[in-house]
């Protein structure tokens, strides 16, 4: 049955515990586990911890060399596999960091 309470602004969200947000961090420190890349700040504080240019990522992506352009200037918006692919990419590269020995 429906529960009418929950249309009179009951309490049921004052249960759920509230963390306070923290400020900011560095754009690669803990970038794999922020939120994905949807802003073109983001997006391209995501392509400088990875250590990639624009081009570098049509490259990898087969994307055309101006899009990732018009991304940033906010001409056209970030589509939705992009955040995705740019935090699986952080992630592999935090990954490798753990595997490999560090270089001399």
């Amino acid at each position: 049955m429906f529960n009418r309470n929950l249309l009179r602004g009951s309490t049921w969200q004052s249960s759920i515990p509230r963390y306070p947000t923290p400020a900011r961090p560095s754009p690669c420190r803990n970038a794999h586990a922020r939120q994905p890349a949807t802003t073109p700040n983001e997006f391209t504080d995501a392509l400088t911890c990875l250590g990639w240019k624009q081009a570098d990522f049509c490259r990898k992506t087969d994307t055309y060399k101006n899009t990732p352009s018009r991304w940033t200037r906010g001409h056209t918006s970030i589509p939705g596999w992009v955040p995705h692919y740019l935090t699986m990419a952080l992630e592999i590269r935090r990954l490798a960091a753990l595997v490999e020995p560090p270089k001399a």
